[in-house]
């Protein structure tokens, strides 16, 4: 590979992939309660290792654009969003399915307490959530990871927030 952006990110964001897999299996085994809410911290794990690929990049090429962390952190986050993704696709599908009929109880238990609340706008969607929640399949947890806006949102101002900080500055002009 000769785009030495790809080079580095692509191998951070497969490593934060299986350590957001591995933070989802360690709450399994730990039998948490609720594991679908519980294991948004993993995002911690993919901006820990967003910042040390732009760091890594820097440290490497001697310089850092603006463009180049951005390109970095994203390449990183959507490789870690598909390799998370795959993985979690064949666990709650060939290793432990019951995991997945655990997210589809814990979603109902949450529309249910929704609906307890009476908010009159939650009551017109109720039927098409709940209808929703019946047809989810296990490769909807694949795009889940994939289209989690939460999580980008995240990712996006730590990388922003990165390369401005990490960029290199010119040099003053005497």
């Amino acid at each position: 590979m000769k785009n030495k952006l790809l080079k580095i990110a692509i191998p951070f964001g497969i490593a934060a992939g299986f350590a957001c897999f591995a933070f989802f299996v360690s709450l399994y085994l730990l039998d948490v309660q609720q594991l679908w809410r519980k294991r948004m911290p993993d995002i911690g794990l993919n901006l820990i290792l967003i910042v040390s690929s732009i760091w890594y990049f820097k440290h490497q090429t001697g310089e850092l654009r603006f463009w180049q962390g951005l390109i970095l952190g994203f390449v990183n986050y959507f490789v870690a969003a598909i390799v998370s993704g795959i993985l979690l696709f064949i666990f709650v599908n060939y290793i432990a399915p019951e995991t997945f009929t655990q997210l589809i109880a814990e979603g109902k238990m949450e529309l249910d307490r929704l609906m307890k609340d009476n908010n009159p706008n939650f009551k017109l969607n109720y039927k098409m959530a709940y209808q929703n929640l019946k047809n989810t399949k296990p490769t909807d947890v694949f795009l889940g990871e994939l289209s989690n806006i939460t999580k980008f949102v995240f990712v996006a101002f730590v990388t922003f927030l990165t390369s401005a900080i990490l960029r290199t500055r010119p040099k003053e002009i005497n």
